[in-house]
Order: C-alpha cells, then sequence, then structure tokens
C-alpha cells in the first residue's frame, strides 16, 4: 500500500470508536513530511509518529473537536509506534503511567496498524489486563506509603519527600519491592 491505501486499511481495521478511528486516520498523516532518502536509496520516515501527532493536533483545533477528544487521538498518534517487551515490569509501569483503557486503545491501534505483524501486542494486552485484574493500576496514589507515614520519620514536604515517592514506586513497579507498607519502610534508609 501506499499512505493512502495504508490509512484506509487502518481505519478499516480499528475498532469504530470515535478517538480510534480518528487516530487511526491521521496516525501516518505525516509521513509525507518526513520522507528521506538514505545513501542506499532506501526510504524512511524519521519522526513521523510525532509530526503526526502535531499535525493531527492543528487539524483537530481547526475542527474544534473537544479537548478530551484531540488529546487522546493526538497522544494515540505520537506512541503509535512505540514498541513495548510484553515484560511484567513493563506492564506495571505502563499501567501506572497510562491505565489499563488508554493502553488497550493505543494496542488496538497498533494492531490495526501492523496487521498480521502485531504478535506481541496481544501478549503485552493480556499481561496487561492480568495485572490491573491482579494488581490493579499502582500509581502513588494506591502506593502503601504516603507523604505522611514519611513526615512522621522526619521527612519534610517538599522535592526530598516527592522525590522518595517516586523511588519507592519505581521499585514496587520493577518489582524489587512488594507494594506493603513494612517491606516499603524498612528502605527508607537507603534512600535518605
Amino acid at each position: 500500500h501506499d499512505v493512502f491505501g495504508h490509512t484506509a486499511a487502518v481505519v478499516e481495521a480499528a475498532p469504530a470508536a470515535t478517538e480510534l478511528r480518528l487516530a487511526a486516520l491521521l496516525h501516518d498523516i505525516g509521513k509525507p513530511a518526513a520522507f528521506s532518502l538514505d545513501e542506499q536509496g532506501e526510504g524512511h520516515f524519521y519522526g513521523h509518529a510525532a509530526l503526526s501527532a502535531r499535525m493531527a493536533d492543528n487539524i483537530l483545533l481547526g475542527l474544534k473537536a473537544p479537548n478530551a477528544l484531540r488529546e487522546e487521538v493526538v497522544w494515540l498518534v505520537k506512541h503509535h509506534m512505540d514498541q513495548y517487551a510484553p515484560e511484567e515490569k513493563t506492564a506495571r509501569r505502563l499501567l501506572s503511567r497510562h491505565g489499563l483503557e488508554r493502553m488497550e486503545r493505543l494496542l488496538d491501534l497498533q494492531t490495526a496498524d501492523m496487521g498480521e505483524k502485531s504478535g506481541d501486542l496481544e501478549a503485552l494486552r493480556q499481561m496487561l489486563r492480568a495485572l490491573a485484574e491482579k494488581e490493579g493500576s499502582l500509581t502513588l496514589k494506591t502506593l502503601a506509603v504516603k507523604g505522611t507515614d514519611l513526615m512522621q520519620l522526619g521527612f519534610t514536604s517538599g522535592p526530598e519527600l516527592g522525590q522518595t515517592l517516586n523511588s519507592l514506586l519505581e521499585k514496587v513497579l520493577t518489582g524489587e519491592l512488594p507494594n506493603d507498607r513494612d517491606a516499603l519502610l524498612a528502605t527508607l534508609p537507603k534512600f535518605q
């Protein structure tokens, strides 16, 4: 397919949700402007996802699309080329940063875009669902330790407190520590 034919195929393959169909329509809009030839005469589209996202944002602003819809479409377009290994620590981070619903939409777009070459996407989808069901989405809000716990140990409100909470969250996301209050507090001397 050329870009037009590919785009039509992706729109057809995408689930019939407004944000997904719009993202499918606009996901490669920046490809013509990003096209370059290397020394061997092979064509590349470096940076087309970011360029497509900027163009999609401008188009949706011009169409006066609702902000939430525009922001979601732009995010999907910007990240449609991202590749993630189907590993638990990767899945935990994705759930923490983006949530299950948003990640499912991105995987839907990527599956429509890649077609039969999307094997790892289904493995990642299943892992995300299993982790979400088992653990939920791990964020600072769901971390077993709160800022007040740290302040009781002598931390003062400010950047150090936030950095410590983020460090603890990262340890939980990578599987180094369980999301358990006692286990997390026991590691604090490492962070001070």
